[in-house]
């Protein structure tokens, strides 16, 4: 009964947690983390959130075993910071929280694609991955242009 109860209670704060970090004021919690204080922006019903030195685009995909999510920090138009917050890719469930994936973004510009090279045991993902971070990019791009950022 006690390891039952154990289970339940752990169960619910991370439950609590989830809720916290990664909901709609979860996001922003991390971003005023991450880049400091920052102005919101809405783009394709996605926040984005930006400074003068940092915009940090969260960003959300479904891969073959559910949904993957995380962001990537852009400063002087290149990615200099990312993190997935949430994923159960690859035969492991854990193969996006591998630092050497993510490593993999840090420095690329955006001035073309982005890419990550394809994961042993979540090729598909990774590409979803790869279509879900570009487009958060083009989204970024097209507005900062249209306003003079």
């Amino acid at each position: 009964m006690r390891k039952i109860l154990s289970g339940l209670l752990a169960l619910t704060v991370l439950l609590y947690a989830d809720i916290f970090l990664f909901g709609k004021d979860g996001i922003q919690i991390q971003a005023n983390r991450i880049i400091g204080i920052n102005k919101k922006v809405i783009l394709n019903d996605k926040p984005v959130f930006y400074n003068e030195k940092f915009t940090f685009l969260p960003f959300e995909a479904i891969g073959a075993q559910g949904k993957i999510s995380g962001y990537i920090v852009l400063q002087d138009k290149l990615v200099s910071n990312a993190k997935i917050t949430r994923s159960r890719e690859g035969l492991t469930f854990i193969v996006f929280n591998k630092s050497n994936v993510l490593n993999q973004l840090l420095g690329q510009s955006i001035a073309n694609p982005i890419r990550i090279d394809a994961v042993t045991g979540a090729s598909i993902s990774t590409q979803v991955l790869n279509d879900s971070i570009n487009e958060r990019i083009q989204d970024w791009k097209k507005y900062a242009k249209s306003n003079d950022l």
